[in-house]
């Protein structure tokens, strides 16, 4: 029978907050499975070659891209001060 107070290996697997450096572990060991790092590999050299071969696609996939960073950009000045405050907790 399981104890209605959670030890604390469990009770900091089941806390919603992960710390940064755990989360940058997880995506390290993802990224370096040669499975996900291959397909990474071939997903990117399509991407390039795509781009370098149609113009008109080029075109949509640097708009895009700079889409992506602008809100990436903006995202993270407005939560930045929200990430000051709460850094300490």
């Amino acid at each position: 029978m399981a104890s209605a107070v959670p030890d604390k290996e469990e009770a900091t697997r089941s806390s919603p907050e992960m710390k940064e450096e755990e989360q940058q572990d997880i995506v390290n060991q993802l990224a370096n499975l040669t499975l996900i790092s291959s397909a990474c590999d071939v997903v990117s050299t399509v991407y390039a070659s795509t781009k370098e071969s149609y113009p008109y696609i080029r075109t949509v996939c640097d708009a895009a891209e700079k889409g992506v960073k602008s809100v990436t950009e903006a995202t993270a000045s407005c939560v930045q001060p929200l990430l000051v405050t709460l850094e300490p907790q």
